[in-house]
């Protein structure tokens, strides 16, 4: 079972998000729980509130910039997002899979032997 990400308007607010913005994001939102008389709010519901205020049509311009640079440091949050090898060999294309299934970063790899 995996955990669920978790965000609270603080963590908004030091995102870069201004009072107003958070209150916009998160009035419509259920919390999740509540530590410390801080509403907790699951980060994938906080993505889906901004990409549907991306989406209103009277967003001012200003506003839609600051709910962008917010959405793109939200999704950085998020462990699923994989960097993709594009532009490399299938071998190294391969080995990058094989690495992240295992768990390994790139300076993790074993050394070729000597007898090889």
């Amino acid at each position: 079972m995996s955990r669920v990400k978790t965000i609270t308007r603080q963590d908004l607010l030091q995102a870069g998000a201004t009072a107003y913005l958070v209150k916009l994001i998160t009035h419509s939102l259920h919390p999740i729980a509540v530590q410390d008389q801080q509403n907790i709010y699951a980060l994938n519901d906080v993505i889906s509130a901004v990409r549907h205020q991306l989406r209103h049509p009277r967003t001012r311009p200003q506003t839609q910039l600051a709910l962008e640079q917010l959405l793109s440091q939200l999704i950085s949050r998020l462990d699923n997002v994989i960097e993709a090898p594009f532009g490399k060999k299938a071998e190294e294309r391969i080995g990058f899979h094989i690495d992240r299934i295992l768990g390994r970063s790139p300076s993790q790899k074993p050394h070729p032997s000597p007898d090889d």
